[in-house]
This record gives C-alpha cells, structure tokens and sequence, in this order.
C-alpha cells in the first residue's frame, strides 16, 4: 500500500514547465515524509486488529469465566494465555496513525459490544456483539486509492469507509494507536485499560480456584416442555457451592453429572427462558460463577444427519464420469453420493473442468421431505467441479493426520475410521472454498446450502470439526504455507441471506486459534444469528497469507445440521 508514485511524479512534470530553475529538495522530502507516513500506517495496521481480536478474546474469557494462567511480556507487547489453554497477544502501538479507535463496552444486558470513536457500532441499524456464539471481529485497513480507514466485518470480504482520512495528522485525542493497557502489577488479576478509558479485569489462576465446565453445551440450550437432560461436568476444588434457576426449572449435581428439567406446560407460573448460575466457591473461599443460559424450544428441530436410513428423498440421478465419458449415477441412500477416490473421483471432479476445457458435474444433494436443506456446486473458474468449491458427502476419516493428511485427503474428517461423523456415525459433508478478495483469489462464488423448497427458516446448529489436511497443514505447514504460531487463526463464516439475496446475518467459529486451539472433535457451531434465511454461503478466513492471500486448506466438515420447523 503506498501512495500513487504516479501522482506525485506528475506534480514534480508540471512544477518543470513552471520555471526552469527550481530547488527540488523541498518536492522530495515531502514525498518521502509521505511515503514514510503510510510505511508507519501500515506497520500499525497488523497490531491494530490484532489487539482487535484480543478485545473479542478478552470479553469471551470474562463470559466463559476464565482465568489468566501466564502473561509474558513480548518485545513489543504481551501474550496471554488463559485456564482454557487459548492465548491471545497485545501489541504496543505506534504513535501518529489517526486511526478510528474501536473498544468494546458492556451494556445494561450483560453483554459486550464493540464501539468506534466512543459510540455503538451498527451494522444493519443494530449493535455488533463483541462476546458470544454471534459475536463479529472487526478489522480495519487504510483503502489503497483514497487512503481513508474502512472497516470490514466479514473477514476481510467487503469493506467500508468510516470516513477518516489516514493522510490527516492526528489530533492530540486519538494519537496512538494501540487500544489495550496492561496493568500487570496486582497479584490477583490482570487489568486491562482500553483506549477509552474504560477497563477488563480478569483474575489469575492459581491452583486454587475452583473448576466448573459443562461439556458440550452452547450459549443457550434447548428443551422441550417437561424434558430432562444430563450433561457430563469436570469440577476441581469445590467446598461449596449454590445454584439459582428460572422458575419452575429443576437442576441437580450428582457424580459429576448434570440433571437439568424443564417445567411443564401446565406449569403457568413457570420461566420458559432464563440464566441457571453455578455459585462456586473453593476451601479458601476463591469464587467461580459459572452461568448456563437455558429456553423451552417452542418449535420442532429436524436434523440433518447424512447417515443411511433417515433419506426421505425420492431416489434422482447426477452425471458422473467414468474417465472416458459421461454416465447416469444413481442416487438412493446418502452414501451413494461418497466419490471414490476422495481426490479427482467421477462424481465430484467429472473430468476435472479445468479453466472451462473440462465439462464439471452436476454433484448435488437434496434432503427433501426433512429439512428440505439442499445443495450443489457452485459456478466459478468457468465450471462446476469440487476443486472450485462446494458440499460433498464424505466418510472418510482417520486420526493419523501425519499419513493422510495431503491434498489428496481433502474429503478425511479428523476421527475414528468408519465412524468419522459426530456421535460415531459413520457420514458427514465436507465443505471446501474461500474467497479472501486477494488478486490471486478468482472465485466467484461461494459454496452454500438452500432450503429446496424456497421457504426461508432458522437453522439453529450445525456440528463442525477440521480436516486431517487442514489439521497437518495447521501443525508442520507445508510448500504452500506456514504451520500455525502464537496469534494465527483460521475462522469458518457462515452469511444468512433472504428471498431478495438481502444479508441477514452473520456467524463464525474458530478452526483453530493458535497452535494448542485446533478443533479435533465436533464442535456445536451456533448458526441462530443468521436469522431466517432461503441460502448460508461458507467462506473460511485466517492470518496465514504465504504472499498470494489466505494459504491454509480451506476444509471443513460438518454434520448434525438442525432446522428449525
């Protein structure tokens, strides 16, 4: 990003014709000033969405109750690492970016969101969540043609201006550009004071503290009238402890399993939503508050599940290639649409399409008659085939990620052989392709999912885990990029639209979040912030970039889709 060398070197032609005698000195030491203005600019940008993603990182330790196990000061900041084992890194700022100075700020709800320049920031008339299952990392960038800040809040996809100029030299206010204080002097807690003024407070883990996790749970879970469920907790250094609860729920503690009840229909006075708290205290009187937010579903979850024996669909055919031409393959039960091999097969690669030369497939699945969700490949490098994106059914599966885990893996799920899917099953849909809006990405299109009935609905969760070629590529990289440091990240998007092709909402998860952070299990993915939607795109966003845009595999499976009806 530097400034248009062509502008200036027309500025210097035209000064020539002016006089003949000129002192040029003056012309090229405002050039370089500039040039070294915007080399400064740029240079602050990494470290400023960087401490972007520890404000977000920050306000979920305080939701997940975490604490601060280490903090190491770095050359040029701090890394933290919290009782979860994620980590986060601050980086000090430079001074002179003008940069717009985004924060977060809790409201009356409880929650986190983000600010810029000290007021809400909106998205679609509403404020963006800087904590929780649909919480939004923004990142900013200086626009290369009119050098004004903009901001994205899809991964680096699209952008906007805030109407800032990166040129203007900064005012007094706003001359730093590094977001995040650290106070690290208190034994207790780690305070972090944010460019606002305003400040985090998480304390620091000692052996001491009293353990509470739920496993496998969500930002809220679902129950029908009168339902019980159990859910399998870890607890450590607990002496005592209380639990409050909606009305009419029930809760109980015993062995290390979780009982939770519903109230019954019949039951008026009752809550149908509300927070059950976990009061935790240890032998030295150390507190834990562990909260777990819990609503009467009210609606039918269906669930998609790839597996044998739930199709509902009438049997249909797609074109397959058999290496010397085209043939009818017949589609009967999910695992039909498994290609063989997982690299090139017939039906998913037909005769590879390449730049348009080849003829693609028509690979396609359709779960008529249950959650009506559907999908095929989308057109992009003049074709239709895997390599350009898409959905396929897979059950391919190892956990030997060092063997199989090259190009030619794409379609293995980290897991179990034969029982690679979530719950042991045995099916699940890999999804691959990105689109970073580097020169060196051409795609088109997205890969997605649609209702086939053309009737829009919720689709509350999908379970989603990592590739074994995404997870060798995370781990030891390879010729195309590096394997994951401290601060790397690699994120799965998902974007809602309507009938009108209006966005509706946004969702990410993280693949991994530095080198002790990568999924290796089914992971619930919250899809409720899209809202109602007709069509979700995937998109799959990170820090790695080898020089020619995003460079880890962009892979990823998922199963256990739920609708709801």
């Amino acid at each position: 990003m530097k400034l248009n060398i062509l502008l200036s070197a027309l500025l210097l032609w035209s000064l020539l014709f002016q006089s003949c005698t000129y002192d040029d000195s003056e012309i090229f030491n405002r050039l370089d000033n500039l040039e070294n203005r915007v080399q400064t600019l740029e240079e602050s940008i990494e470290g400023i969405n960087n401490n972007i993603e520890t404000l977000q990182k920050l306000t979920e330790a305080l939701q997940k109750n975490l604490f601060i196990t280490e903090i190491e000061e770095l050359e040029n900041g701090y890394q933290i690492i919290f009782s979860d084992g994620s980590t986060a890194v601050i980086s000090n700022g430079e001074d002179g970016t003008n940069a717009p100075v985004i924060s977060v700020r809790q409201d009356e709800d409880g929650n986190y969101y983000w600010t810029i320049d000290g007021e809400w920031l909106m998205m679609d008339g509403k404020r963006i969540r800087a904590n929780g299952t649909d919480a939004i990392t923004p990142q900013i960038r200086i626009n290369p043609e009119d050098y004004y800040w903009e901001i994205s809040y899809d991964g680096g996809i699209t952008w906007e201006s805030t109407g800032v100029s990166a040129t203007v030299p900064p005012s007094s206010e706003n001359g730093s550009s590094s977001s995040i204080q650290v106070d690290n002097s208190n034994e207790e807690f780690v305070l972090f004071i944010l460019q606002d003024g305003s400040s985090i407070s998480i304390p620091r883990y000692d052996d001491s503290v009293p353990k509470f996790i739920i496993e496998d749970v969500g930002e809220t879970e679902l129950f029908t009238y009168s339902q019980s469920r159990t859910f399998n907790i870890t607890t450590e250094n607990i002496a005592d402890y209380s639990i409050s609860k909606p009305d009419g729920w029930r809760v109980s503690l015993e062995n290390n399993i979780l009982t939770i009840t519903a109230p019954s229909q019949e039951n008026t006075f009752a809550e149908t939503e509300g927070i059950i708290a976990f009061n935790l205290v240890s032998a030295n009187n150390r507190v834990l508050i562990v909260k777990l937010s819990v609503e009467i579903n009210v609606f039918e979850l269906r669930i998609l599940t790839f597996e044998d024996g739930t199709e509902r669909f009438a049997p249909f055919s797609i074109t397959g290639f058999d290496g010397t031409d085209y043939y009818e393959h017949r589609v009967e039960k999910w695992s039909d649409l498994i290609d063989t091999p997982e690299y090139g097969g017939p039906l998913a690669y037909g005769d590879m399409g390449f730049n348009g030369e080849g003829r693609g497939c028509d690979y396609h699945w359709y779960d008529e008659n249950n959650t009506f969700l559907a999908s095929e490949f989308p057109f992009n490098y003049n074709t239709q085939v895997y390599w350009g994106g898409g959905e396929v059914i897979s059950n391919y599966a190892s956990t030997d990620c060092q063997t199989n885990g090259s190009f030619e893996n794409q379609q293995t799920v980290f897991g179990t052989p034969g029982a690679g899917g979530r719950n042991g099953s045995t099916n699940f849909a890999m999804h691959y392709g990105y689109k970073d809006g580097s020169p060196y990405n051409m795609t088109e299109n997205l890969p997605y999912i649609y209702f086939g009935d053309g009737v829009a609905r919720v689709i509350d969760h999908m379970y989603v885990n990592n590739s074994c070629y995404a997870i060798a590529c995370y781990t030891d990289g390879n010729g195309l990029t590096a394997s994951i440091g401290e601060g790397d990240w690699v994120k799965a998007l998902a974007t809602g639209y309507d009938a009108d092709g209006n966005v509706t909402g946004n969702a990410e998860i993280y693949l991994c979040n530095g080198p002790e952070n990568i999924i290796t299990e089914w992971t619930k993915w919250d899809l409720t912030p899209l809202g109602e939607v007709l069509l979700v795109e995937f998109n799959i966003t990170g820090s790695s970039d080898n020089g020619y845009g995003f460079s880890q595999p962009s892979y990823f499976g998922y199963d256990d889709i739920a609708v709801r009806f």
